[in-house]
């Protein structure tokens, strides 16, 4: 009897070291605003990139234009 009320007083307090329920909720929406704020960051990083390989792209052209029609040392 004395070994199983020690057990049971280990889980108690093993149990009372746990978040409650509201912090838990608290936790998992703060969690969700994080991660939708990530979501939004790669977003647009992945946009950002293209539009600089895009630019790149259109400047590679147009220094190929100039030195077409100005000479190589334009």
């Amino acid at each position: 009897m004395e070994a199983e009320n020690a057990k049971l007083r280990t889980q108690v307090a093993s149990l009372s070291t746990r978040p409650t329920q509201v912090a838990y909720d608290d936790l998992k929406k703060d969690y969700d605003v994080i991660e939708s704020i990530l979501d939004g960051t790669q977003k647009e990083n992945a946009h950002a990139e293209e539009q600089i390989k895009f630019l790149k792209e259109r400047q590679r052209k147009l220094e190929d234009a100039l030195a077409r029609f100005i000479g190589p040392n334009w």
